[in-house]
């Protein structure tokens, strides 16, 4: 009889744990080419048009959100800026998905992990050069959001050499797709490197013009090409750090 009570009760149990397994999941109600967006009129409007409810974003997993960032359809819009930081910036501070993803501890690391995983040789298989555009600006904001993530948390030395070693190995892969990947996407690898040698001073001292770094984390628009190469350097080859 006790076995039967026992069994009974597994099988209540098993027959709950869907309610308890199950994640929130969101996506955007309208979308750039649907019917919908056409009909609001302004940019404003269609943003707060797809804005994630309060009451779900805390729900959503750090997965969920940072794919709904990537998929925010004024994601690229930084281009627009003379200043691709402060455009990306100004453009994603109007998802409340990327403050809510800020605010998790684990976010700088599911982004890094993501930028790690990216397979830059997928451009080669992008007939449309609309295509292998969308996908350069893609990357380069993957870089701009590492390093916007990176400014809010305090790493440690060991962190930022994880970062540094990650970047240099996809500027690597980068190099195979030159002409595609190193216009602006050298720019955005030697911003997010510098930003990460100027939060450590072991690193910082690295850097034979520390007042160009300074200058340069402050406005990616002020460097000189020679000093671009010269982050370049110092994250390709470990043995100067």
């Amino acid at each position: 009889m006790k076995k039967i009570i026992f069994l009974t009760f597994i099988a209540i149990f098993l027959s709950f744990t869907p309610l308890f397994s199950q994640e929130t999941s969101w996506d955007y109600p309208i979308r750039p080419g649907s019917r919908e967006w056409a009909t609001l009129p302004t940019t404003a409007d269609r943003v707060k048009a797809i804005q994630v409810p309060e009451d779900v974003l805390p729900k959503l997993s750090d997965q969920q959100l940072l794919d709904l960032i990537l998929n925010y359809p004024f994601f690229n819009s930084y281009i627009l800026s003379d200043n691709p930081f402060d455009g990306y910036q100004r453009t994603m501070v109007t998802l409340n998905a990327y403050g809510e993803l800020k605010s998790r501890p684990e976010s700088l690391n599911i982004i890094f992990d993501h930028y790690n995983r990216m397979d830059f040789s997928q451009i080669n298989k992008l007939g449309e050069s609309a295509e292998i555009g969308r996908f350069a600006l893609r990357v380069s904001a993957i870089e701009l959001m590492l390093t916007d993530f990176s400014l809010d948390k305090t790493l440690s030395l060991e962190e930022s050499e994880k970062i540094l070693e990650g970047v240099s190995r996809k500027y690597t892969e980068k190099s195979v797709n030159e002409e595609e990947l190193l216009g602006l996407g050298k720019l955005t690898t030697a911003f997010l490197a510098a930003n990460v040698f100027n939060g450590q001073p072991t690193l910082k001292n690295k850097i034979y013009k520390k007042n160009e770094l300074e200058n340069f984390v402050a406005n990616i628009r002020v460097v000189s090409n020679d000093f671009v190469d010269n982050i370049i350097n110092q994250i390709n080859y470990p043995q100067n750090r």
